[in-house]
C-alpha cells in the first residue's frame, strides 16, 4: 500500500485553491466586462478618446505617403520652385542631393524625420496642410 506524503497533499490542495481563485477572478472580470459595468468598461469608454488623441498628435501630410515623394514632386504640389526648395533645405542644414531624392531618403541621411523636411518646405511656402495622409516619422528604415 502506497503511503502519501503530507507535503504532497498540501501542495495539491494549494494548487487547486490557486486554480479555483484564478477561475473565479477571471469569471467575475468577464461578467463585468460583458455587463458593461464600471470600472471594467473603462477600456471601452476611453478607447475612442485615446485613438483621437493619438491621431491629433501626428502631423498630417497633404497627401498619402508624402515621405515617398521626390523633392521635385513636393515642389510641384506646393507650387514652389526647385531652386527655392534647395535654398530652404540648405538653410536648415538639410540639403538634398538632387530633385529625385525622396523626403525619406533625405531624412535618413540627415538623421531626422520626413515631417521635418516637409515642414521646411511647407511652412515657408505658406502651404496649408490637408488631411488625406500621415507622415511616418518613426517607422522609416534607412537603406544602408
Amino acid at each position: 500500500m502506497e503511503q502519501e506524503h503530507p507535503q504532497q497533499d498540501q501542495d495539491r490542495r494549494r494548487d487547486i485553491r490557486e486554480a479555483a481563485a484564478a477561475m473565479l477572478v477571471t469569471s467575475i472580470v468577464l461578467v463585468l466586462i460583458i455587463a458593461n459595468v464600471p470600472p471594467a468598461d473603462l477600456p471601452f469608454t476611453y478607447n475612442e478618446q485615446l485613438k483621437d488623441d493619438y491621431a491629433a498628435s501626428i502631423e498630417r501630410a497633404p497627401w498619402a505617403h508624402t515621405e515617398d515623394a521626390t523633392v521635385e514632386k513636393v515642389c510641384k504640389r506646393l507650387g514652389l520652385r526647385l531652386e527655392e526648395a534647395f535654398l530652404r533645405l540648405r538653410a536648415a542644414d538639410l540639403a538634398a542631393r538632387d530633385s529625385t531624392e525622396t523626403l525619406a531618403e533625405i531624412a535618413c541621411r540627415q538623421h531626422t524625420s520626413p515631417a521635418r523636411i516637409f515642414s521646411v518646405l511647407k511652412v515657408q511656402s505658406g502651404h496649408a496642410q490637408g488631411a488625406s495622409g500621415r507622415m511616418r516619422p518613426h517607422t522609416l528604415r534607412c537603406a544602408r
